[in-house]
């Protein structure tokens, strides 16, 4: 656990007791959040359960939920929480939200390597990104089908995918979002032993992760280069 990491369960915990009782529920999500940070999924869970409890009618400790339940590989709770959250979604039809959840169950089909399911989540969260210009969401569709396709072997479908991503960061004046797109071409490079594209790539990803701070970016881009 980082200082900073501490430090944000510590004021959002601060913020949640100053909370008024009908306003408890979100603020328990963020706290979930901070914990998540924080690695303490447990907690983090806990707090998601609280805001459940507060406000079942709130998608996003139901969202929040699955996706922590399915990096633990608990795919009978992930799926439950994920049906719950697809409903509320379907009541508030709200465009955005189901982008969102359609992303994540793609994101979590991909950390269960399930290249099917992931690519067919991830594609319809790319098309309704387009159609609500939610560029973010595109940028981070796109890596995660380059992810995908990498994982089915279809090499060159993973470059493309990858290679849009960051042509669209770039377009958007979004760089720092390009970060992953390049972490992810490098990786499809790499697979096709294109070991000097492989290369640039990656002092691409590392240097735009630098500038921004993304840690995690950095560490996954430091771990290819080895590789390399």
């Amino acid at each position: 656990v980082t200082k900073d990491a501490g430090r944000e369960v510590a004021i959002c915990q601060q913020i949640l007791n100053r909370l008024p009782a009908n306003q408890k529920a979100p603020g328990y999500v963020d706290l979930g959040i901070a914990y998540e940070h924080a690695g303490d999924l447990t907690h983090a869970l806990q707090n998601y359960a609280k805001a459940i409890s507060l406000d079942s009618d709130n998608p996003a400790p139901f969202m929040r939920t699955a996706i922590l339940q399915s990096r633990q590989r608990h795919a009978p709770e992930a799926d439950h929480a994920f049906q719950q959250a697809q409903k509320l979604i379907d009541l508030k039809i709200d465009p955005e939200g189901q982008a969102d959840f359609d992303f994540e169950r793609g994101n979590a089909a991909n950390d269960g390597s399930d290249p099917g399911t992931a690519e067919l989540y991830l594609n319809k969260a790319n098309e309704e990104a387009k159609k609500i210009r939610y560029v973010q969401l595109q940028i981070r569709a796109l890596t995660q089908l380059s992810t995908a396709a990498s994982v089915s072997g279809h090499d060159d479908e993973a470059v493309k995918d990858a290679q849009d991503a960051i042509h669209l960061a770039q377009l958007n004046n979004l760089s720092v979002w390009a970060a992953n797109g390049y972490v992810r071409l490098a990786n499809a490079e790499l697979h096709q032993e294109n070991l000097d594209k492989a290369e640039d790539a990656i002092r691409e990803a590392l240097q735009l992760s630098s500038q921004s701070q993304q840690r995690r970016t950095q560490a996954a881009a430091n771990f290819t280069l080895a590789s390399i």
